[in-house]
């Protein structure tokens, strides 16, 4: 009759009394495949025969720039999650210097 359901985005946070929204956990796994992929990619580029080492540099340059955006965005979402973390921990903190 009650059929397990799933929650909307943000929705399973506030279920389990987690401050972090379900959303930017996913992106935050999303990005850290993102960077082994690239990371990957890196290291054939690394290892590949070019035919001169300027082709070589534009190719490793290329994998270094979008592992930069990559870092950048890991960054920003990590941020995020330590915010809303921080924001919704703070109404439970206990005190304990009394």
């Amino acid at each position: 009759m009650f059929g397990h359901q799933t929650p909307l985005s943000g929705e399973h946070s506030r279920l389990n009394g987690c401050p972090v929204s379900l959303d930017h956990y996913k992106r935050l796994q999303e990005l850290q495949k993102q960077l082994q992929e690239q990371q990957q990619q890196l290291q054939v580029a690394l290892s590949a025969s070019y035919s001169s080492p300027d082709a070589k540099a534009a190719s490793v340059i290329g994998l270094q720039g979008q592992i930069a955006v990559t870092l950048g965005a890991l960054q920003q979402i990590s941020a995020e999650i330590a915010k809303q973390a921080v924001a919704g921990s703070t109404g439970s903190m206990v005190n304990i210097t009394a």
